[in-house]
């Protein structure tokens, strides 16, 4: 899938579902599910490396992160909070 607006996530580790775009010679392309611990208040730049564009494996790196301006981190992190215990209920039922 491929993001033409940044994608929002709540602040602590999540397993994503990533699959990285073709390359003009790979065959098919390849799915993984990655852990990443999301800190409050940052945008990660994210890349599919691939040892070769012949190969549809790839592998996670972060390029680069920035610092998301005029955010409070204690705040996103009580959010989240707050919207992990309503998804644990919700869970319950």
């Amino acid at each position: 899938m491929q993001f033409s607006m940044p994608v929002q996530l709540a602040p602590g580790e999540r397993e994503l579902v990533l699959e990285a775009m073709l390359s003009r010679s790979a065959f098919g392309t390849k799915q993984k599910n990655v852990r990443l611990k999301i800190a409050p208040c940052t945008r990660y730049f994210l890349l599919a490396q691939r040892d070769s564009p012949m190969q549809a494996d790839w592998q996670l790196t972060v390029a680069s992160t920035e610092v998301v301006s005029a955010c409070d981190p204690a705040e996103e992190l009580q959010k989240a909070g707050a919207s992990e215990r309503s998804a644990e209920t919700a869970r319950l039922f």
